[in-house]
């Protein structure tokens, strides 16, 4: 059993779980993902990692609801816990050398702030390319984050293709196409 150490609530529909799971947070990297499973008689869902932290022992991942599964998982509350996590799973992400762009919209964002975090620890140059969720208006914004990270956010996302180098494989979907 993991339990859930926090729930965050963004929206309606979008939720954050921080759980403990200590064997899974000492090997997370970015990029990699867990398989969870609410209950018994609960269907095996995957969910990036969103954060993580090895001396604590405690992962995050950030979910929206769209089906049955997410749905029964957004009644959960802190203190409850999930029946079977299993992880880290998959590839790492592979880090670029140099200046780096990180790129994501909506939800995916949870994909793109671990590779974006570590590659600034490590000492990259790190440029964000970031749009809302569909459906979600928002105007061009340009901030300092930090001496080495410069964040944009954009709606239509219109400059992602011309980004000078994109990490890969960061997954994201509706915010990879460009508006005609």
């Amino acid at each position: 059993m993991y339990k859930i150490l926090e729930k965050t609530q963004f929206s309606e529909k979008v939720f954050k779980f921080r759980i403990e799971a200590p064997a899974i947070a000492k090997h997370a990297h970015a990029g990699q993902f867990l398989m969870v499973r609410a209950n018994e008689t609960g269907e095996r869902v995957p969910f990036t990692l969103a954060g993580w932290n090895g001396d604590e022992g405690w992962v995050e991942f950030i979910f929206m609801v769209i089906g049955k599964t997410t749905e029964m998982l957004s009644t959960y509350e802190a203190g409850e816990s999930l029946r079977d996590v299993v992880g880290p799973l998959g590839v790492p992400t592979e880090m670029a050398e140099g200046p780096c762009a990180v790129i994501g919209g909506g939800v995916g964002l949870a994909i793109a702030f671990p590779v974006a975090k570590h590659l600034v620890e490590t000492g990259h140059e790190v440029h964000a390319i970031m749009a809302p969720a569909p459906r979600t208006s928002c105007s061009w914004r340009t901030s300092s984050a930090s001496s080495s990270t410069r964040t944009t956010s954009t709606s239509p996302l219109t400059t992602a293709p011309t980004a000078s180098r994109a990490l890969s494989p960061l997954r994201w979907s509706a915010c990879c196409r460009t508006r005609p």
